[in-house]
Protein backbone atom coordinates (compact mmCIF):
# COMPACT_ATOMS: atom_id res chain seq x y z
CA UNK A 1 0.00 0.00 0.00
CA UNK A 2 1.45 3.35 -1.06
CA UNK A 3 2.14 6.10 1.42
CA UNK A 4 0.96 9.41 -0.06
CA UNK A 5 2.98 12.55 0.62
CA UNK A 6 1.72 15.96 -0.51
CA UNK A 7 4.02 18.93 -1.00
CA UNK A 8 2.18 22.25 -0.62
CA UNK A 9 2.89 25.98 -0.67
CA UNK A 10 0.91 29.19 -0.51
CA UNK A 11 2.74 30.73 -3.48
CA UNK A 12 4.95 29.73 -6.36
CA UNK A 13 8.73 29.88 -6.51
CA UNK A 14 9.47 28.72 -2.97
CA UNK A 15 10.86 25.29 -3.89
CA UNK A 16 7.83 23.02 -3.81
CA UNK A 17 8.73 21.12 -6.98
CA UNK A 18 12.37 20.97 -5.88
CA UNK A 19 11.31 19.30 -2.64
CA UNK A 20 9.02 16.90 -4.52
CA UNK A 21 11.71 15.82 -6.94
CA UNK A 22 14.60 15.47 -4.50
CA UNK A 23 12.47 13.45 -2.08
CA UNK A 24 11.39 11.18 -4.91
CA UNK A 25 14.92 10.78 -6.20
CA UNK A 26 16.39 9.96 -2.80
CA UNK A 27 13.58 7.57 -1.82
CA UNK A 28 13.83 5.81 -5.18
CA UNK A 29 17.25 4.47 -4.16
CA UNK A 30 15.51 2.01 -1.84
CA UNK A 31 11.80 2.14 -2.74
CA UNK A 32 9.46 2.31 -5.71
CA UNK A 33 8.36 5.92 -6.03
CA UNK A 34 5.94 7.86 -8.23
CA UNK A 35 5.43 11.59 -8.48
CA UNK A 36 1.96 12.86 -9.32
CA UNK A 37 2.30 16.31 -10.86
CA UNK A 38 -0.93 17.97 -9.78
CA UNK A 39 0.22 21.44 -10.84
CA UNK A 40 -1.53 22.73 -13.95
CA UNK A 41 1.75 24.40 -15.02
CA UNK A 42 3.41 20.99 -15.32
CA UNK A 43 6.73 22.35 -16.44
CA UNK A 44 9.39 21.37 -13.94
CA UNK A 45 9.37 17.59 -13.60
CA UNK A 46 7.47 16.91 -16.82
CA UNK A 47 10.14 18.73 -18.83
CA UNK A 48 12.73 16.09 -17.96
CA UNK A 49 10.47 13.07 -17.43
CA UNK A 50 11.44 11.64 -20.83
CA UNK A 51 15.14 12.39 -20.49
CA UNK A 52 16.01 9.14 -18.75
CA UNK A 53 17.56 11.03 -15.84
CA UNK A 54 14.77 10.30 -13.37
CA UNK A 55 14.79 7.14 -11.28
CA UNK A 56 11.16 7.51 -10.26
CA UNK A 57 7.91 7.24 -12.20
CA UNK A 58 6.03 10.37 -13.17
CA UNK A 59 2.47 11.12 -14.22
CA UNK A 60 0.30 14.19 -14.62
CA UNK A 61 -2.91 14.31 -12.57
CA UNK A 62 -5.38 17.07 -13.42
CA UNK A 63 -8.50 16.44 -11.32
CA UNK A 64 -10.13 14.39 -8.58
CA UNK A 65 -11.24 11.61 -10.92
CA UNK A 66 -7.73 11.09 -12.30
CA UNK A 67 -6.30 11.16 -8.77
CA UNK A 68 -8.76 8.54 -7.54
CA UNK A 69 -8.09 6.28 -10.54
CA UNK A 70 -4.30 6.66 -10.25
CA UNK A 71 -4.27 5.80 -6.56
CA UNK A 72 -6.56 2.83 -7.16
CA UNK A 73 -4.44 1.52 -10.03
CA UNK A 74 -1.02 2.11 -8.50
CA UNK A 75 -1.48 1.92 -4.71
CA UNK A 76 0.07 -1.56 -4.62
CA UNK A 77 2.79 -0.82 -7.17
CA UNK A 78 4.59 2.02 -5.38
CA UNK A 79 5.88 2.40 -1.83
CA UNK A 80 5.54 6.19 -2.02
CA UNK A 81 3.39 8.53 -4.09
CA UNK A 82 4.47 12.17 -3.91
CA UNK A 83 1.91 14.77 -4.98
CA UNK A 84 3.43 18.01 -6.23
CA UNK A 85 0.47 20.35 -5.77
CA UNK A 86 -0.31 23.64 -7.46
CA UNK A 87 0.27 26.95 -5.66
CA UNK A 88 -2.69 29.29 -5.40
CA UNK A 89 -5.15 26.36 -5.43
CA UNK A 90 -5.78 26.46 -1.66
CA UNK A 91 -9.47 25.78 -1.12
CA UNK A 92 -10.16 24.17 -4.51
CA UNK A 93 -11.94 20.83 -4.33
CA UNK A 94 -9.02 19.13 -6.10
CA UNK A 95 -6.47 20.46 -3.61
CA UNK A 96 -8.60 19.48 -0.62
CA UNK A 97 -9.08 16.02 -2.11
CA UNK A 98 -5.31 15.61 -2.33
CA UNK A 99 -4.94 16.58 1.33
CA UNK A 100 -7.69 14.20 2.32
CA UNK A 101 -5.90 11.29 0.68
CA UNK A 102 -2.47 12.20 2.08
CA UNK A 103 -0.62 10.46 4.89
CA UNK A 104 1.87 13.31 5.23
CA UNK A 105 1.66 16.96 4.19
CA UNK A 106 4.85 18.99 3.84
CA UNK A 107 4.53 22.76 3.54
CA UNK A 108 7.33 24.69 1.87
CA UNK A 109 8.35 28.31 2.32
CA UNK A 110 11.39 30.51 1.93
CA UNK A 111 13.02 32.53 4.74
CA UNK A 112 11.46 35.84 3.75
CA UNK A 113 8.70 37.69 5.62
CA UNK A 114 6.37 37.84 2.60
CA UNK A 115 6.55 34.08 2.00
CA UNK A 116 6.11 33.22 5.66
CA UNK A 117 3.18 35.58 6.17
CA UNK A 118 1.54 34.23 3.00
CA UNK A 119 1.91 30.68 4.33
CA UNK A 120 0.51 31.68 7.71
CA UNK A 121 -2.48 33.61 6.32
CA UNK A 122 -3.41 31.18 3.55
CA UNK A 123 -1.96 27.70 3.81
CA UNK A 124 -2.07 27.31 7.58
CA UNK A 125 -5.83 27.82 7.53
CA UNK A 126 -6.19 25.19 4.81
CA UNK A 127 -4.06 22.71 6.74
CA UNK A 128 -6.13 23.35 9.85
CA UNK A 129 -9.26 22.59 7.84
CA UNK A 130 -7.67 19.45 6.42
CA UNK A 131 -7.35 18.01 9.91
CA UNK A 132 -11.09 17.47 9.84
CA UNK A 133 -10.70 15.56 6.60
CA UNK A 134 -7.78 13.41 7.67
CA UNK A 135 -7.01 13.69 11.40
CA UNK A 136 -4.14 11.22 11.20
CA UNK A 137 -1.98 13.18 8.76
CA UNK A 138 1.39 14.35 9.87
CA UNK A 139 2.15 17.94 8.88
CA UNK A 140 5.59 19.46 8.55
CA UNK A 141 7.05 22.78 7.51
CA UNK A 142 10.22 22.89 5.45
CA UNK A 143 12.10 26.15 5.11
CA UNK A 144 14.42 26.36 2.10
CA UNK A 145 17.24 27.70 4.18
CA UNK A 146 20.19 29.91 3.38
CA UNK A 147 23.74 28.88 4.27
CA UNK A 148 23.93 31.39 7.10
CA UNK A 149 21.46 33.85 8.57
CA UNK A 150 23.16 37.04 7.41
CA UNK A 151 20.62 39.83 7.25
CA UNK A 152 18.09 41.38 9.60
CA UNK A 153 15.32 40.29 7.20
CA UNK A 154 16.43 36.67 7.42
CA UNK A 155 16.62 36.86 11.20
CA UNK A 156 13.13 38.35 11.32
CA UNK A 157 11.94 35.57 9.02
CA UNK A 158 13.04 32.84 11.41
CA UNK A 159 11.44 34.74 14.28
CA UNK A 160 8.17 34.79 12.31
CA UNK A 161 8.44 31.05 11.77
CA UNK A 162 8.86 30.47 15.48
CA UNK A 163 6.01 32.81 16.43
CA UNK A 164 3.47 32.01 13.70
CA UNK A 165 4.14 28.54 12.35
CA UNK A 166 6.33 26.36 14.54
CA UNK A 167 3.70 26.11 17.27
CA UNK A 168 1.20 24.53 14.89
CA UNK A 169 3.42 22.55 12.53
CA UNK A 170 6.43 20.33 12.99
CA UNK A 171 9.28 22.44 11.64
CA UNK A 172 11.98 20.55 9.78
CA UNK A 173 15.50 21.71 10.55
CA UNK A 174 17.23 20.15 7.54
CA UNK A 175 18.79 22.60 5.12
CA UNK A 176 17.88 22.44 1.45
CA UNK A 177 18.96 24.63 -1.43
CA UNK A 178 17.29 24.82 -4.82
CA UNK A 179 20.19 23.48 -6.87
CA UNK A 180 20.13 20.32 -4.79
CA UNK A 181 17.45 19.01 -7.18
CA UNK A 182 19.67 19.34 -10.19
CA UNK A 183 22.64 17.77 -8.46
CA UNK A 184 20.73 14.77 -7.22
CA UNK A 185 19.37 14.12 -10.71
CA UNK A 186 22.80 14.39 -12.29
CA UNK A 187 21.96 17.24 -14.66
CA UNK A 188 25.42 18.71 -14.16
CA UNK A 189 28.85 17.39 -13.29
CA UNK A 190 29.38 17.13 -9.56
CA UNK A 191 31.74 19.58 -7.93
CA UNK A 192 33.28 17.60 -5.07
CA UNK A 193 33.66 20.62 -2.81
CA UNK A 194 30.16 22.12 -3.21
CA UNK A 195 27.66 19.86 -4.92
CA UNK A 196 28.10 16.77 -2.78
CA UNK A 197 27.24 18.92 0.21
CA UNK A 198 23.90 19.74 -1.39
CA UNK A 199 23.22 16.06 -2.10
CA UNK A 200 23.99 15.39 1.57
CA UNK A 201 21.31 17.95 2.45
CA UNK A 202 18.71 15.83 0.66
CA UNK A 203 19.86 12.72 2.51
CA UNK A 204 19.59 14.55 5.83
CA UNK A 205 16.08 15.74 4.94
CA UNK A 206 14.92 12.19 4.22
CA UNK A 207 16.50 10.94 7.44
CA UNK A 208 14.79 13.67 9.47
CA UNK A 209 11.41 12.83 7.94
CA UNK A 210 11.96 9.14 8.68
CA UNK A 211 13.00 9.88 12.25
CA UNK A 212 9.94 12.07 12.82
CA UNK A 213 7.48 9.62 11.28
CA UNK A 214 6.78 11.60 8.13
CA UNK A 215 7.85 8.81 5.78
Amino acid sequence: MSKIISIVASKGGVGKTTVSSVLAEELSKNFKVAVFDCDCNQYSIEAVSSSGLLNFDFMTIENEVELKDAIKNFKNEFDYIICDTAPHSHMSSFFLDILKKSDTVIGVTQPSPNDILAFEKIMLNVLDASQELSPSQRQFLLVNRVENVQSDIQKQSFELIENLLAKKLNTLTSKLHNRAAFKSHGYFSVDQSKDLKKIKEVQCLVKELLDKGGL
